[in-house]
């Protein structure tokens, strides 16, 4: 008995889209930063392509799948707004108050760091955005945009937290490996703590926002400049990792907070989760 079913690439794709979004994003990303990491060509370019790796299969994968209705669809999340103003000052606020509680428990155990040295308000705008463009904006459109709407229409907001941060963590790991990175001197454990840890909080606050994008933008923002900013991650010379652990450790007792308040299924009190809703397969 014959079938006029026949196998398509884009039906597979359909059928699978995180598996794919996530194998397509690190084959690119991957693909670029493990050379670099090994020493077979310069960094600085292919790093920066790297980075963008998540978006531009969001963006690819969306085209193809949805067409330009998908990407305005995609392009209107990442404008949403309005929401309660107090979003905006936990995305901006939360990462900042974080380390320095971190950085004055470390102090008031008889640790010792080096100089705190806060930029010049100019300086931290000029510096915020530029880890906003250059950055944060290859990721989240990829993360957040794609994967975890469709993420939570199959499992709870938690355990689509904790699938995402686990690939997120896999896919920073050729960094600590590639010279004169940063991660190079950050324990690998610590670090996937810290991604594993924040991915809760991203989906709390995706969720809390009505699957807003601009929210996780500015809050991924915020928290990476922080660790930029504050004397908490230790350096080639050396330097104490204490800091860091103790703010790990108050970040997982935030995350235990968030899902006993809010529940582990939709990570949500206002709303239930935000899910991802196919057109095609809506109309069928």
């Amino acid at each position: 008995m014959s079938s006029d079913r026949r196998w398509s690439p884009l039906a597979a794709v359909r059928n699978r889209p995180v598996l794919t979004f996530f194998a397509l994003t690190l084959v690119i990303s991957w693909g670029l930063w493990w050379p670099v990491a090994f020493g077979a060509f310069d960094g600085v370019f292919a790093g920066r392509v790297a980075v963008f790796g998540p978006t531009i299969v969001a963006l690819a994968l969306t085209a193809a799948l949805s067409g330009r209705d998908g990407l305005r669809r995609l392009g209107r999340r990442l404008v949403r707004w309005r929401v309660h103003p107090g979003w905006y000052v936990f995305c901006l606020a939360f990462g900042p108050a974080l380390l320095l509680v971190a950085i004055g428990i470390h102090l008031g155990l008889g640790g010792s760091l080096g100089s705190l040295s806060v930029p010049d308000p100019p300086i931290l705008v000029v510096g915020f955005v530029y880890v906003l463009v250059t950055s944060v904006a290859g990721e989240e459109l990829g993360w957040r945009g794609f994967a975890l709407p469709r993420l939570q229409r199959s499992y709870s907001a938690l355990t689509a937290s904790l699938v995402l941060g686990v690939v997120w963590f896999a896919w920073h790991l050729p960094l600590f490996y590639t010279p004169d990175d940063f991660h190079r001197f950050v324990p690998l454990e610590l670090f996937a703590l810290q991604v594993v840890g924040f991915t809760v909080l991203y989906t709390w606050l995706f969720n809390e926002t009505d699957g807003s994008l601009l929210f996780p933008h500015l809050f991924h923002t915020a928290n990476n400049f922080s660790f930029f900013v504050l004397p908490v991650l230790p350096t080639g010379q050396g330097g104490p990792t204490r800091p860091l652990w103790i703010g790990i450790g108050l970040l997982w007792l935030v995350v235990a907070g968030v899902v006993l308040f809010a529940g582990a299924e939709d990570l949500s009190r206002s709303a239930s989760r935000v899910t991802y809703e196919d057109p095609e397969r809506r109309h069928h």
